[in-house]
């Protein structure tokens, strides 16, 4: 779906989708912050307020800085949030996968016959042999050392 319009600049907008089985609004209320009817955004005509995400690490043991970063969110009203999110540092490179997803990312690989790849320089020396290590989920960190 692509929408085009002239939006208004520095203002609070408001948005729902209707599907099939509703209004995301009414399925997903999580999606919206307290007092909130439908999600809210503006389009800035500065970009004078960013909030920064870097290492997204899933695996680490500190708390998640994205939780920390949507309880400030829920505090502001539209026009007080920030004009964008600006993720950057490890996550972009994906060295850092949780385990749950990368069992599911292997899972998919394996279902539907996606190549294997080799590793001539590796500590282990394809795919196959590092989907059956020992540490392929949760101990890469300590995996070839």
């Amino acid at each position: 779906m692509t929408l085009k319009a002239q939006f208004p600049s520095d203002t609070a907008l408001e948005y729902d989708l209707e599907t099939s089985d509703g209004n995301l609004s009414d399925l997903m209320p999580d999606l919206l912050y307290e007092n909130e009817k439908r999600v809210g955004f503006s389009i800035h005509s500065r970009a004078n307020y960013l909030m920064h995400g870097s290492c997204r690490n899933p695996t680490h043991s500190g708390a998640d800085s994205l939780v920390a970063a949507d309880q400030k969110l829920s505090g502001l009203t539209v026009s007080e949030r920030p004009c964008a999110l600006v993720m950057s540092g490890d996550q972009i490179y994906a060295d850092h996968v949780a385990g749950p997803l990368l069992g599911a990312i292997q899972q998919f690989g394996e279902q539907f016959g996606l190549l294997e790849e080799t590793f001539p320089d590796a500590c282990v020396e394809d795919t196959v042999s590092l989907r059956h290590a020992v540490g392929n989920l949760y101990g890469r960190k300590a995996f070839c050392r």
